[in-house]
């Protein structure tokens, strides 16, 4: 998840070069989140602490933000969500408006 976190900061500017690679790594993030959940809380928590809800979102907000990055970001929030099994991990899914800020984007 470290690495997965480092190349997310590593790849906050979008270009045409690195989306592939933001496509596989919002995947995968979302992979260990849902392992981490139901196996260790440590994973969760370091996702909360790093804040990677809201710089994937912020994603969303660039204005080259290619189809497929949109649909792997709005897929993984939707696995999270529906897989979450602790109770405030899935708090936090659903506060500080992350799904509202999710949903109402164009």
């Amino acid at each position: 998840l470290k690495n997965l976190h480092a190349t997310l900061l590593k790849h906050q500017k979008l270009t045409a070069s690195n989306q592939d690679v933001l496509v596989e790594t919002v995947r995968a993030t979302a992979e260990v989140i849902v392992y981490g959940d139901q196996h260790t809380e440590q994973l969760f928590d370091f996702f909360c602490e790093k804040n990677m809800l809201p710089i994937l979102l912020g994603l969303l907000d660039q204005p080259n933000c290619s189809i497929a990055l949109k649909i792997q970001i709005i897929q993984s929030v939707s696995i999270l969500v529906q897989n979450i099994r602790s109770e405030p991990s899935l708090y936090y899914m659903l506060s500080n408006n992350h799904i509202n800020r999710l949903i109402s984007h164009p």
